[in-house]
């Protein structure tokens, strides 16, 4: 179900976890920067907050015309190419398996000022939350700080590893902007409450450090075992909430089934409003939608 004006937190891990994103690694950040702002430029979508993690990474990104999955597929995709062009012993695949992950922070009306501001949090002090530095602002790898929101325009070159014949573009850029459900703040007052809630991560007993951590090779990847999960969350935020955006979900995927049902008997049908592949791909009729979305150029 993909709807406009939803804001996300967005996960995205490697293949068995290697540590294919050094935070050492200049041009490692260059190309996360720049395929980020070229994805959102692309479609739209309106970043707020990221980290980039030796094997993974989170965003929150709000999407304003419906197109996440093409953003999905655009930072992939190009984070992918450019980072086997600057590691070329790199053969297998860059990311695991599963899809990538994008809880949703919304309501039925408008996100969770509550749910974004705790994502927030997670997102930018994730290397201190995960014990690898005492300090969050230590972490050296790209990441955003609240002071971007609304101020800082991500404005990226094309890094000189990809290949000869591209046709991405020489610069990038997208502005860094509050999440809509926190902009009847101050900014100012947003900023203080960001900073606050980060100094109150606790420090990690024993932080790695960033000196061990610039060792690590991409080869390299974590000695403890991952955790078992099939569970890739939809919604964030409270009990309740979840409760009701599944029953939501619910509602969406039999009125889906039952269109879907029609279409394949040939009868005339219309979608419900939220689906994307067969209104993109197929050109289906969807509620409220007259032609599907289109990239920016």
């Amino acid at each position: 179900m993909v709807l406009p004006l939803v804001t996300y937190l967005v996960t995205r891990r490697t293949w068995q976890r290697f540590f294919r994103f050094p935070p050492g690694d200049p041009v490692v950040k260059q190309i996360f920067e720049y395929s980020l702002a070229h994805a959102a430029s692309r479609t739209g979508v309106l970043v707020h907050a990221w980290i980039l993690m030796s094997n993974h990474f989170h965003l929150v990104v709000t999407d304003v015309e419906g197109k996440a999955p093409w953003f999905f597929q655009l930072l992939d995709q190009t984070i992918t190419n450019l980072l086997k062009r600057h590691f070329p012993d790199i053969e297998d695949s860059v990311w695991n398996k599963s899809q990538t992950g994008a809880a949703d922070l919304s309501n039925d009306e408008k996100p969770c000022d509550v749910t974004v501001l705790e994502k927030l949090v997670y997102t930018i002090g994730n290397a201190k939350t995960s014990g690898l530095v005492a300090k969050w602002t230590q972490w050296e790898g790209s990441m955003s700080k609240p002071e971007d929101m609304g101020q800082r325009v991500l404005r990226v070159k094309r890094p000189e590893c990809a290949s000869p014949r591209t046709v991405l573009p020489a610069q990038v850029e997208t502005k860094v902007t509050v999440p809509p459900s926190l902009q009847h703040w101050t900014r100012q007052e947003l900023m203080e409450m960001l900073n606050d809630e980060l100094k109150r991560i606790p420090r990690p007993a024993k932080p790695i450090g960033m000196k061990r951590i610039r060792k690590q090779s991409i080869w390299d990847r974590p000695t403890t075992k991952a955790k078992k999960s099939e569970i890739n969350p939809r919604f964030a935020g409270r009990s309740e909430r979840r409760v009701e955006l599944i029953a939501v979900l619910k509602a969406f995927r039999a009125a889906y089934q039952c269109a879907l049902e029609k279409s394949c008997r040939g009868e005339d049908c219309t979608f419900p409003a939220g689906t994307w592949k067969m209104h993109v791909v197929f050109g289906a009729k969807v509620e409220g939608s007259s032609d599907p979305p289109k990239l920016a150029a």
